[in-house]
């Protein structure tokens, strides 16, 4: 129900205790004070008193227009830790915090930690959520009118994460609205609905909606304090697993726009790009049919210039190099695939679990098992990388100042794509030359559909301490804020 974005972790944690602190009554002359003291007895609790412990929750989202079921959840909350699994029509996906680091799981059952500006997210919702807003230092923000009802707003800072505005009811207290990360690039608003009694005298949020979106939220029984134990909380066990049969390099091709590997699904044998930007292995159609994959539902995929029809299906095998994935959750469609490799792409969950190292001078791939490798850290540049939609995001900057969250894109020919948006928000300059680049350029994606961007050469990329000079650019309608793609 409540969208799995997170990062920073240490920090965080830190961050999240401040809301157990005693109640400090709110000061006559500090209004912004005085409003979320009186939430607080709206609600009847907050974070940390003790008063709600733990928390079991059954909850839904439905489609506005004809009342049909989008997906279910089942909702775990104790103190810190939680954990969230959601079931929509193409499976279960689960996510949650430790207390030390938030997770999620994809489809194969590949945990994986979340870093970055989705950490931020994710703490400042669960401040929301929890009821952790009340003794956060909060300063008075120009009033609104929504629906007819004019609504104080109070903006509260969050320790290491997003800043909330918080549109107070000054008569009862209620919370009507929030929005997250107000005039940032994680934007997000919600308006909030309902709110329900937990036990006796303390509420929580119930149904919300968030702003645009043609679906609503809702809690369809809660039970507070109810005895949940630490296995409930654990992630999920992992349904792919790995036979690490070769640890010795082997050969792949390298052009000059991809990755090249040979992979064996269910024993048949095809040509892949190897594409770090995709969350999962994709086959064609072609040749799923001919390796005799399991078909299990159909679903939609997102990409550059479009959506894409795939089918979720499932190999018993994956090979590549001698090693084998197996129980494989994929999917296959009608995608555009490079001429050197015409039968998918080897995404995410084939890196997942293992230790892939590409030698792109000998033209070599070594898969090992990461419980019997040991990474020497000082053979290159050591960078944290966010994995939470199933493809490797750093942090890197533009034109040498400008700090974006880069999806690394071995699929991607060799352009970095970024927002137009940026250009005016964040003075992003680029060199325009025709006779080199063109100033525009048709950019496809695997489904094969085209949007054309303004291209050239920006300034600068920078990755810690590696400066690549004037790469070359397009802007780009599929991304937004400061999300940004580099190619291989």
């Amino acid at each position: 129900m409540r969208p799995l974005l997170v990062g920073g972790l240490a920090a965080f944690v830190s961050a999240i205790f401040l809301f157990a602190v005693p109640s400090v009554p709110a000061r006559a002359d500090d209004p912004a004070a005085a409003l979320l003291a009186k939430h607080k007895s709206f609600v009847g609790w907050q974070f940390g008193d003790g008063s709600i412990r733990t928390l079991r929750l059954t909850g839904q989202m439905l489609k506005d227009s004809d009342g049909s079921l989008y997906s279910a959840t089942k909702e775990l909350r104790v103190g810190l830790i939680d954990r969230i699994d959601t079931t929509r029509k193409r499976g279960t996906t689960y996510e949650g915090f430790t207390g030390r680091v938030f997770w999620n799981s994809d489809d194969n059952g590949f945990t994986r930690a979340s870093f970055g500006d989705p950490a931020k997210y994710r703490a400042s919702l669960n401040a929301l959520f929890d009821e952790g807003t009340q003794e956060l230092t909060g300063t008075m923000r120009p009033s609104e009118t929504i629906s007819g009802q004019s609504l104080s707003v109070v903006r509260v800072d969050v320790p290491n994460a997003f800043p909330i505005d918080l549109y107070v009811d000054p008569q009862s207290g209620e919370y009507k609205r929030a929005v997250l990360d107000p005039s940032g690039d994680q934007e997000q608003t919600l308006n909030i609905l309902a709110y329900a009694d937990v036990v006796p005298g303390k509420k929580v949020i119930s149904k919300w909606k968030y702003l645009g979106s043609e679906y609503t939220h809702e809690y369809t029984k809660i039970v507070g304090n109810a005895e949940i134990t630490n296995d409930e909380l654990h992630p999920p066990p992992q349904t792919a697993s790995w036979t690490f049969a070769n640890s010795q390099p082997f050969p792949i091709k390298v052009t000059e726009h991809r990755i090249i590997i040979d992979a064996k699904v269910n024993g048949v044998a095809g040509k892949f790009t190897l594409d770090s930007g995709s969350s999962s292995i994709f086959l064609t159609n072609a040749f799923a049919e001919k390796a005799h994959v399991k078909a299990l539902d159909k679903s939609t995929a997102q990409g550059i210039a479009g959506s894409l029809k795939i089918n979720l299906d499932r190999a018993d095998t994956v090979e590549v190099g001698g090693n084998t994935l197996h129980n494989v959750r994929l999917s296959s469609g009608r995608g555009a695939m490079d001429s050197d490799a015409p039968d998918g792409l080897i995404g995410f969950d084939f890196l997942a679990g293992a230790v892939v190292t590409v030698d792109f001078n000998n033209q070599q791939m070594t898969i090992a098992d990461p419980t019997k490798t040991r990474v020497d850290a000082g053979a290159g540049v050591p960078v944290v990388a966010d994995l939470t939609n199933g493809t490797p995001v750093v942090e890197m900057k533009l034109n040498g100042g400008v700090s974006v969250n880069a999806t690394l894109d071995s699929g991607n020919a060799f352009y970095v794509l970024y927002p137009a948006s940026m250009v005016q928000k964040y003075d992003i300059r680029m060199m325009i030359d025709d006779t080199q680049l063109g100033s525009r350029m048709a950019i496809s994606g695997v489904s094969g559909n085209y949007e054309v961007g303004l291209c050239g050469h920006l300034e600068t990329l920078t990755l810690g301490p590696i400066v690549y000079q004037a790469p070359p650019a397009c802007q780009s309608p599929s991304f937004s804020g400061r999300d940004v793609l580099v190619g291989f």
